[in-house]
């Protein structure tokens, strides 16, 4: 794992610096011991969030430790790029107990130093640890656990992670007709994938972004939620910003895109709009769009909208096409 890390750290231009001492370091308030080989990647799902200020990782393992996402390995280079001093790696020999061995050695060393004046977390699924978090606690009274993930504590600075992202331009206003769900998907995935980021990144956002589409400040809680997943990437925010403004200002009318509330007369032929821009982006014929409008405008304002819309289009274009345009619309319902 160590030398995976070391070698796309290289490719991406970083070099290693010497780390600061933790055991003099004042400003240190947690430390963790990472049993990699016991709890595997899984165990660092969530050290992109660590505070650098105040947190420090311990990742001991063997020249054996499991493979590790490349998702994982990005949230360490961008910590590691900010703060190099926040996270240490300790390869030791491949023998019987040889990480706990090391890893409780290096924990007695900083609690023989820092004393209570740190909090210590072993991240192992081992409950072996418990013997010597018990003796600790009991002994010295230290502030010391064990537990199967890696999760940083919440009490950040907002100096080191903003809890909010810059605000939007108030002009257009967030609400919007939005893309349907389909379409808003694949726009994200494209725009993060264009900046840069794997696909398991690309995914994720475009998740979040769409879970977040009906919300009255979309934009916002959009980039919200996407900043609070990746506090230390601005260049994802800023792909993200720019394509959700482009998806806003291409739209035909400044309405929220729902149709559950009471029909209107204005809401009836916005409704048509959409439908219509939905299926012109997907390629459906003149004819089809006009149909498929009749179908969506008729079944507005129905208690059971969804599925007399469902039931018309598989009448009409047979199960497989007429789900395919159910799935694209259903979301308006």
């Amino acid at each position: 794992m160590f030398r995976q890390l070391r070698s796309f750290l290289n490719r991406l231009g970083f070099k290693e610096k010497t780390l600061e001492n933790p055991l003099s370091s004042a400003s240190v308030k947690t430390c963790y011991l990472v049993d990699l080989e016991n709890v595997g990647p899984q165990g660092l799902a969530k050290i992109g969030k660590i505070n650098p200020q105040s947190e420090r990782v311990f990742i001991f393992s063997t020249e054996y430790a499991p493979s590790v996402p490349t998702a994982i390995i990005e949230q360490l280079f961008e910590i590691l790029k900010r703060a190099p001093n926040s996270i240490e790696f300790f390869q030791v020999p491949a023998r019987s107990q040889s990480v706990d061995m090391h890893l409780v050695s290096f924990l007695g060393r900083l609690i023989g130093v820092r004393g209570a004046t740190c909090q210590y977390v072993v991240i192992s699924n081992d409950t072996d640890f418990d013997n010597i978090v018990n003796f600790w606690k009991t002994r010295e009274n230290i502030d010391v656990k064990r537990q199967g993930r890696l999760t940083p504590s919440k009490k950040t600075p907002e100096t080191t992670v903003p809890k909010r992202v810059e605000s939007p331009p108030t002009s257009p206003a967030p609400t919007s007709v939005l893309p349907s769900n389909v379409n808003l998907n694949n726009l994200i995935q494209k725009a993060v994938a264009n900046a840069g980021f794997p696909n398991q990144t690309v995914g994720k956002v475009a998740s979040i972004v769409c879970k977040n589409r009906d919300e009255n400040d979309f934009l916002e809680k959009a980039l919200e939620a996407v900043q609070n997943e990746y506090p230390n990437s601005p260049k994802l925010i800023n792909a993200l910003r720019d394509a959700l403004q482009k998806a806003l200002t291409a739209t035909p009318e400044s309405v929220k895109y729902s149709f559950k509330a009471p029909r209107s007369p204005r809401k009836t032929r916005l409704l048509e709009e959409v439908v219509a821009q939905i299926l012109t982006e997907e390629k459906f014929t003149p004819e089809s769009i006009e149909e498929v409008s009749k179908f969506a405008s008729e079944c507005y304002g129905k208690d059971n909208a969804k599925r007399t819309l469902h039931g018309l289009l598989v009448a009409q274009y047979g199960q497989e096409e007429g789900l395919r345009r159910y799935n694209l619309l259903k979301e308006l319902f």
